[in-house]
């Protein structure tokens, strides 16, 4: 379905405007502010509904405006006034349909699609437009979301992992002894309570007997002084000889030295052990968090290999077009490193798979395009029976359509002569 004849009223700045698509490409030519971008823009608002048409559409000065589009199986035409718009779609027989926009809604599929502006697009922006194309077997959004739900945890069980590996680096391998076990220094430690005791009762004992000593010393000294008294202290003296002769053997002193030696191996043995037993149970924690990171790497490239799969076998519009890493791709490089003539070529193949069944396209820059990409897009448009509104500065296609000051000043669809080349000066001496 295409235009088969466009007809603008005060739109923009637009006068009255009517055209006869002459060729597959519908060039419209003319100095910057006379109306081209209008032309196109009336087709976009008699289509797209009240939410894409600015809030004054009509020319300055005017009171109402109209579009009229006849697209051959139906007609369709919008009024504007000032106090809004109204739209009749009617059928080839002349019936009204009675939900005109919803039937335009279910006619249209990015109308406004510029192959010139999807060159603009930023490769995100790109690889949208192609996504709605292209019917994939898994939804590649959906395992892209994964894998980046995936990433993102894998990062975090990296930081622990790093975390732990660093615990552990600064924890030294101790040298253990073969067949050392743990070790109840509270036993030694009560043993040395009780040498300590034993000996200080020893020692008391010691000093006792030493202080007796000395006691039977000074009453025999007291005795040789005291001869009256002679008999009594010799008596005690023999008591307590006797008494002193009946005591048992004085005890041995218990090594402390070796037991505080054994005290001490016995605290640095436990540590080791300790200090073992705190890196081999971080050990065990890095070894589970490492078998994490694994799986997600799996599962992320288990998705990546899917999500490949199904590019692969997806069946793309041109030959050689594919989607990349976040982009599109052609011929294997990024869509950006394509030639012009081969990102006008994709982009135009796009923009006609993106409009079925109304098969229009808009180009708003098309004096960007030199002569021999005008040459390609004019065969893809005719080989594909599409219909191409094309804006230029100037034109010397003899099927041009050339504005000036919102009037047509020359194209054979209005018998008038075309005009080769329009600037300003060509408008003034029309004007005169």
């Amino acid at each position: 379905m295409k235009i088969v004849k466009f007809f603008a009223e005060n739109i923009k700045r637009l006068k009255v405007v009517e055209i006869t698509p002459a060729s597959a490409v519908v060039t419209i030519a003319g100095p910057n502010a006379n109306g081209k971008s209008s032309i196109l823009d009336s087709i976009f608002y008699a289509i797209a509904g009240t939410k894409n048409i600015p809030s004054q559409p009509i020319r300055h000065g005017e009171g109402h405006a109209v579009i009229k589009l006849d697209l051959g199986e139906v007609k369709i035409t919008r009024r504007f006034t000032a106090s809004g718009s109204s739209l009749v779609v009617e059928a080839a027989s002349g019936a009204r349909f009675p939900s005109p926009q919803k039937l335009l809604d279910d006619l249209v599929n990015g109308l406004s699609f510029d192959p010139l502006a999807f060159t603009r697009d930023s490769p995100k922006q790109q690889l949208e437009t192609l996504k709605k194309l292209v019917k994939l077997d898994v939804d590649v959004d959906a395992l892209d979301g994964l894998n980046q739900n995936d990433f993102e945890r894998r990062t975090e069980i990296n930081r622990e992992v790093k975390r732990l590996e660093a615990q552990i680096a600064a924890i030294p391998q101790p040298e253990i002894a073969i067949g050392a076990t743990w070790v109840d220094e509270s036993d030694l430690l009560a043993g040395m309570e009780r040498a300590s005791t034993h000996n200080m009762k020893v020692e008391r004992e010691i000093a006792s007997r030493v202080e007796m000593v000395r006691r039977i010393a000074l009453d025999r000294a007291q005795a040789a002084e005291l001869r009256e008294r002679a008999d009594k202290l010799d008596l005690a003296a023999n008591e307590a000889e006797e008494l002193y002769n009946s005591f048992p053997p004085v005890m041995e002193r218990i090594d402390a030295a070796s037991l505080r030696q054994q005290i001490e191996q016995v605290r640095e043995t436990n540590a080791q052990l300790k200090q073992k037993e705190s890196r081999d149970h971080l050990v065990g924690q890095l070894a589970a968090i490492v078998k994490q990171v694994e799986d997600l790497t799996l599962a992320m490239s288990d998705r990546a290999r899917l999500k490949e799969q199904a590019i692969a076998n997806a069946e793309m519009p041109v030959k050689g077009l594919a989607f990349g890493d976040g982009e599109v791709l052609f011929q294997g490089v990024p869509f950006a490193q394509a030639s012009s003539a081969e990102q006008l070529m994709v982009s135009t193949v796009l923009a006609m798979a993106l409009n079925p069944r109304l098969r229009i396209i808009r180009i708003s820059d098309g004096s960007l395009l030199d002569e021999s990409n005008l040459t390609l897009l004019r065969k893809l448009a005719e080989r594909s029976d599409f219909q191409v509104w094309l804006e230029q500065l100037s034109s010397t296609d003899p099927c041009a359509i050339h504005l000036c000051e919102g009037e047509v000043v020359g194209a054979p669809a209005v018998g008038l002569p075309p005009v080769g080349t329009v600037g300003e000066a060509a408008c003034a001496g029309i004007r005169r």
